[in-house]
């Protein structure tokens, strides 16, 4: 497939994936969240919650974008 693939739609692709996280990322944080639920209903009273964040296994970083942020990430003028 990525020997048909032009390098461009790869490119767009890969900025696609950083927007909407797809196959094993997406596993994982979907896995992630069951976690957290099941650890939140079994936690004791007046204890800290769990968050998502606690129950990935690879770090993640996102970070807040602007309809502008994402407009240059797909080549186009805000």
């Amino acid at each position: 497939m990525l020997s048909n693939m032009l390098c461009s739609e790869f490119v767009e692709w890969q900025n696609f994936a950083r927007l909407e996280p797809f196959g094993a990322q997406a596993s994982e944080i979907h896995l992630a969240a069951i976690r957290a639920q099941i650890a939140n209903y079994l936690r004791k009273p007046h204890t800290p919650g769990y968050s998502l964040s606690d129950f990935m296994i690879t770090e993640t970083r996102k970070a807040e974008q602007s309809v502008a942020d994402i407009y240059r990430l797909f080549g186009g003028n805000a």
